[in-house]
């Protein structure tokens, strides 16, 4: 059970990581603006763009770790994640339901 989860969180992190980045970095700057830091931060010379710089280079870089996920590390455990819950040791069949070929209109089952 351990590894079908560990596997998932794989999925789950390429499903959520750029909404996730975009609050944080949403949250972060509204945050700063909030709490007058943003105010004491350009009384001191500090330039806007110097403030948000880190929080963009953190953006861009879970950005550049998603599609590592999603270019690389998926692809290698595709078998693992299309499991099914009530089947992780792998042992159960799958039904193949029967799809329609809309070009040639011919129903294409699977026999048992």
């Amino acid at each position: 059970m351990v590894s079908y989860y560990a596997y998932q969180s794989v999925f789950f992190f390429d499903r959520t990581s750029n909404l996730l980045v975009l609050m944080s970095a949403m949250f972060t700057v509204a945050w700063i603006q909030r709490h007058h830091e943003m105010t004491a931060l350009m009384a001191a010379g500090v330039t806007r763009v110097r403030i948000v710089a880190p929080v963009i280079a953190a953006a861009v870089a879970i950005t550049l770790l998603a599609t590592i996920n999603r270019e690389v590390i998926m692809p290698r455990f595709r078998d693992q994640l299309a499991q099914r819950p009530g089947d992780l040791r792998g042992n159960v069949a799958q039904e193949l339901p029967p799809e329609i070929d809309n070009e040639t209109e011919i129903l294409i089952r699977a026999v048992p």
